[in-house]
């Protein structure tokens, strides 16, 4: 507070044999009252006031943006224990077909438009008996599919003479320049399920597929093969579109066992994609989705398991590309 600054500034001031003359200790703005201009010690006293005040600011700067010095930093271990809060999805824009090399634990789900529906077949059998679910805006018919190891394709009589491009850039499949693509594709089927997917690519911007009437402009591959297999349980450090999930838009939770750890930590995960949320043996610690993405943990002597929830970006699923997704860059703890 400048007031008592001044007060035990103006203090030492008095010992020099010089008296104060009435209200001279009375501070305000610049030490004294602006009717004490006659005192010999307004000037002096009011430069102390000043040179304390502004010390004691800049120490109380320092404490607050100085960082304190980290005493070790620890990294977490990769691979890590994770769970996903949502099945896998890969979207199609095309009749196509698919490979499992190892038989999944549960049946997939085919998601096709409720408006092409009828006359789907998969594995050239006719699909009957879905039942209608809603994806963001549309709505889709749900089919029970196998997930058993083999080929498997399905087919929609809507989909046989869809365009493949729009004419630009000249697409190697030989279509007509100014072919328009129907406001009917831009739907995709879903298949959905636990299970890796690893997309085999041959020239990814092949073709245009679709412009937006701005700039949003998407290409599809001349080639794409996709190979299924039963879903993984740790993830790596690194995005989780590069590990089997591509299109994989939600949240997944990194388990990390913290029961060696002793003292004040802090939670450091560098480019991390995009929201994290800490747990300390289910207790919340806080979040973060800027950098330098830390959070600080308190006192991990007694704990013994840290969560990360990472929630990436829609754009996986809807814009169908590979966004880097998760704790891309590892996690350490920072001890103070």
């Amino acid at each position: 507070d400048y007031a008592v600054l001044c007060e035990r500034v103006q203090q030492p001031a008095e010992s020099d044999g010089v008296s104060y003359q009435a209200g001279c200790d009375e501070p305000e703005q610049g030490g004294h009252k602006k009717s004490d201009a006659g005192c010999p010690h307004v000037a002096a006293c009011s430069v102390k006031c000043r040179q304390a005040f502004d010390a004691a600011q800049a120490v109380q700067i320092v404490n607050v943006f100085e960082p304190a010095a980290v005493l070790r930093r620890e990294e977490l271990p990769f691979p890590a224990r994770v769970r996903f809060s949502a099945p896998n999805r890969i979207p199609f824009h095309y009749n196509a077909s698919f490979r499992i090399s190892r038989s999944l634990d549960e049946p997939l789900n085919l998601l096709i438009p409720q408006e092409f529906a009828a006359g789907a077949s998969f594995d050239g059998i006719p699909l009957a008996g879905g039942s209608s679910v809603q994806r963001y805006n549309e709505r889709y018919v749900q089919f029970s599919v196998s997930g058993k190891e083999g080929n498997h394709s399905f087919d929609l009589p809507a989909w046989k003479n869809r365009p493949l491009n729009l004419g630009q850039p000249d697409s190697s499949t030989g279509n007509d320049p100014g072919t328009k693509q129907d406001f009917k594709y831009q739907q995709p089927v879903y298949l959905e399920g636990n299970f890796d997917a690893v997309p085999e690519v041959k020239n990814p911007f092949d073709h245009q597929v679709y412009q937006s009437y701005y700039i949003l402009q998407i290409y599809d591959p001349a080639e794409c093969s996709i190979t299924l297999s039963p879903r993984r349980k740790t993830l790596d450090s690194g995005s989780w579109a590069e590990q089997g999930q591509p299109f994989y838009s939600d949240k997944t939770v990194y388990s990390f066992d913290v029961s060696g750890f002793q003292g004040h930590a802090v939670l450091e995960t560098p480019g991390a994609a995009v929201r994290v949320e800490a747990f300390l043996d289910g207790r919340p610690c806080g979040s973060a989705c800027f950098t330098p993405f830390t959070i600080d943990l308190g006192d991990v002597s007694q704990a013994k398991c840290l969560e990360l929830a990472v929630t990436n970006t829609p754009a996986n699923e809807i814009e169908e590309f590979l966004a880097p997704s998760g704790l891309t860059g590892g996690a350490a703890l920072l001890f103070y």
